[in-house]
């Protein structure tokens, strides 16, 4: 990463025109690395196809259960962005990818829906990775999801992920990683349920311990087992119903935090005249949110 003349080695290429397998992908991620120091290199392209891909009638249905959020005729963008997780896990899961998938924390989504998606559509999901990024406590890997449906891109997503250690001399940080304030009223309050975390990785391909298990959660850090942070967004999205989830728009993520299964949630939010809506989840009594959420209506 420090070498500007280096060459990053070539992409791997991964296909599939059925699911991806969890279990296939997380045992790639016990086999032995073939990972090159970051510090010569800037990191493998790796990037996977998923053609052919139609939501299943029961991933909605969970979905709509577990996120707090249905539609009717078109699929959520947030669907969407629990899906394209999956294919992301691929990419974090490979062998070739530079830090291990245990070490790895989601800390940033940019999500965009450009068009109605009938649920039963046919879309191409394509995932690769962008760039690697030395911060100041770590390294950050962006990965974009697209997916099209006829030719055309009707969705696509930016996740940021974050390994902690050191990489090379730090970057300038991102204005992205900058997450806007929340000062709005609280527009809800809401006890999150103490279960679903093997349902919603059915979706996702998240089956990360930290959501599934108190004791795995507490030997990273985390005071107990934590929600799938897509289902905590949801539930802010659902308190707020002239909020469109499944036509065109823009949303940003920042997960600051964890939430942890049963804690109670207060929703937050507040509207500019611009027409955007900022959103934030906050665990209990603590001032700072755990999620944050920017949502624009796409003109």
């Amino acid at each position: 990463m420090n070498d500007a003349h280096a060459k990053a080695p070539d992409p791997a290429a991964l296909s599939f025109e059925s699911t991806p397998s969890a279990l296939v992908y997380l045992a790639k991620a016990f086999l032995p690395p073939s990972r090159r120091p970051l510090l010569q290199v800037r990191g493998p392209r790796i990037q996977a196809t998923w053609s052919g891909y139609r939501a299943p009638p029961a991933d909605l249905e969970h979905f709509s259960q577990l996120a707090f959020l249905a539609s009717e005729r078109n699929l959520p963008a947030l669907f969407l962005q629990s899906v394209a997780i999956r294919i992301n896990m691929v990419i974090l899961c490979h062998p070739a990818f530079p830090v291990r998938i245990w070490n790895v924390l989601q800390i940033r989504n940019r999500i965009s829906l450009l068009a109605e998606i009938p649920k039963g559509a046919p879309l191409n999901l394509q995932a690769a990775v962008l760039a690697y990024r030395a911060v100041e406590k770590g390294l950050e890997i962006d990965v974009r999801t697209a997916a099209t449906a006829d030719g055309g891109l009707v969705f696509e997503s930016l996740n940021t992920f974050f390994a902690r250690g050191r990489f090379g001399t730090p970057q300038p940080a991102s204005d992205a990683a900058r997450s806007p304030r929340v000062q709005g009223e609280v527009r809800a309050v809401h006890r999150m349920p103490n279960d679903g975390g093997w349902r919603f990785g059915g979706i996702t391909g998240d089956y990360n311990g930290i959501h599934l298990s108190n004791t795995y959660a507490r030997v990273f850090g985390f005071r107990g087992a934590t929600l799938h942070p897509q289902r905590v967004v949801g539930l802010a999205l659902s308190r707020l119903p002239n909020l469109q989830t499944d036509a065109p728009h823009r949303m940003d993520v920042w997960l600051k935090g964890s939430v942890p299964y049963g804690a109670e949630v207060r929703v937050r939010s507040e509207d500019d005249t611009e027409g955007r809506t900022t959103l934030g989840a906050f665990v209990g009594g603590d001032p700072r949110p755990a999620i944050v959420v920017l949502h624009a209506p796409r003109g």
